[in-house]
């Protein structure tokens, strides 16, 4: 009996470029599923999302 184990290819879910284990990326459960974001990502999809949050998130991240 064999087993095809497939690997899931772990993408950003704004830029959709490859995730990589042991760099900077961000792993969120959203809607039952596991989403990937890179962290410039998801800062820029925090700003334009929540304007409020965007001087708070911009002093973080700079």
């Amino acid at each position: 009996m064999a087993i095809a184990i497939r690997k899931i290819r772990q993408v950003c879910e704004r830029c959709h470029h490859p995730v990589h284990p042991g760099r900077d990326f961000l792993r969120a459960q959203l809607w039952g599923r596991c989403t990937y974001w890179h962290w410039p990502c998801f800062i820029r999809q925090l700003r334009e999302q929540d304007q409020g949050a965007a001087p708070i998130i911009g002093y973080y991240a700079d």
